[in-house]
């Protein structure tokens, strides 16, 4: 049986702080980005006229946006170190010495990599399409921030996923 696309727009909204270690430029900076739009391109067998619910894709896209919201997001290779209830955070920039202690509830660690819009839409979409039925066999993860930024990531389950900026 043929997939078929639906595209569901503004399911949710995010925000987050990170920075970019080994990068030049203002991104190296601690900074937040507020109000990322989220949306999901859903690919998948149609069952019981419908590839899923609303109501179930909702929940797994919350749930995944959990995960970062209201998080500062680091990369595996930002030195860190957990101490207790605390993350040690510590990286070099153009700007100098960056070294904070912060509640280790409120750090989220990158699986995939630096904390790019890239990676984070790969990382969430991977999350999402594991929680989602089987007859779904890909799904696009977008963040938007503003009409002109932000990423679609695509995560297929028999493939890694591939990226397309926009």
């Amino acid at each position: 049986m043929k997939s078929t696309e639906i595209y569901l727009q503004s399911i949710t909204n995010v925000d987050y702080t990170h920075f970019l270690d080994k990068y030049r430029g203002k991104c190296a900076a601690l900074h937040s980005h507020s109000s990322y739009f989220v949306n999901l391109y859903v690919r998948g067998k149609v069952v019981n006229d419908m590839v899923v619910d609303y109501k179930i894709i909702k929940q797994v896209v919350k749930s995944a946006i959990d995960l970062i919201d209201h998080k500062i997001l680091i990369g595996t290779d930002v030195g860190f170190k957990v101490v207790g209830d605390a993350t040690h955070i510590s990286y070099v920039a153009e700007n100098g010495y960056h070294f904070f202690n912060i509640p280790s509830c409120e750090v989220y660690v990158m699986k995939s990599g630096r904390p790019t819009l890239e990676n984070i839409c790969k990382e969430l979409g991977e999350v999402v399409l594991k929680n989602l039925p089987e007859n779904v066999d890909g799904v696009g993860f977008e963040m938007r921030e503003g009409i002109n930024n932000g990423a679609i990531v695509w995560i297929y389950r028999e493939e890694t996923g591939e990226t397309y900026l926009k």
